[in-house]
Parts: C-alpha cells; structure tokens; sequence
C-alpha cells in the first residue's frame, strides 16, 4: 500500500492528502504515515502533554 500512495504522489502529482482521501482513509495516508490531519491532531496532543508534564 505505501508504494501504492507512493506512485500516486510522485508519478501522478496527487497530495498526500488527495491520495489519503481517494483511498477512504481520514488520518492516514497508507495506513502508517499521516496525512496533515493526522499530524495536527498528534501536534496538538504533544504540545498539550509537553505544556501540562512540566517539571516541578
């Protein structure tokens, strides 16, 4: 599947997050790496985690 997305990226000029969506996917583009949905939501929790595990 990721050489699929892959192909699709590179030789067809789709964005990673066109081939995530053509493929019914919402936060994955081959079902390992994120698309920029899935990479905020993960940015927005670790600057949450790292903003409250401040050490005292």
């Amino acid at each position: 599947m990721a050489f699929g997305a892959a192909a699709k990226h590179y030789l067809f000029g789709r964005s990673w997050d066109e081939v995530a969506r053509n493929g019914g996917r919402e936060l994955l583009v081959d079902h390992i790496h994120l698309n920029d949905r899935g990479g905020a939501i993960i940015t927005d929790f670790a600057a949450h985690w790292l903003s409250v595990s401040k050490p005292t």
